[in-house]
């Protein structure tokens, strides 16, 4: 897996360069409590956060997804989530949407975690994920997902 991270974009030839400029923001903007839903840039486009609220839904209600042209790190400002992980390579591909960088995929996933208050989640382009699933009843989540872009080599 070490490998894969190889490709990130930075000066630097260090992948952990772009996940502690990561959570240096979330520190800089005091854990995010108070920032309002929204996409804001922390290097133009090669590193952002979407801040996003939601109230948690049975796994049956939620989707596969990966991405092509970015890392997820997936922070919990607040609530409780449920997410489960698959590998792109054993799922059944349905479509990909570029513009948003969303690949659609259907199949079964190998792990679950539950994410609560300051836990993250780093997932690779590989790593298909279906996230906001409800643990001990619905509630609602605040969340911070960082994008960080993947240069091709």
């Amino acid at each position: 897996m070490i490998g894969i991270y190889k490709g990130l974009l930075a000066k630097e030839e260090n992948y952990n360069v772009q996940i502690l400029k990561c959570l240096n923001y979330i520190e800089q903007n005091d854990g995010l409590e108070q920032t309002e839903n929204g996409k804001y840039a922390i290097e133009d486009e090669d590193i952002f956060v979407n801040i996003t609220e939601y109230e948690t839904k049975e796994k049956k209600e939620t989707y596969w997804e990966a991405h092509k042209k970015y890392l997820d790190l997936h922070f919990i400002i607040s609530g409780t989530e449920k997410v489960c992980i698959g590998s792109l390579f054993k799922m059944n591909y349905v479509d990909y949407d570029a513009e948003r960088d969303f690949v659609q995929v259907e199949g079964d996933g190998y792990a679950e975690v539950v994410l609560e208050r300051g836990d993250f989640l780093l997932l690779d382009s590989c790593d298909v994920h279906k996230t906001g699933i409800v643990c001990d009843g619905k509630t609602k989540v605040k969340k911070a997902i960082f994008k960080i872009r993947i240069v091709e080599k």
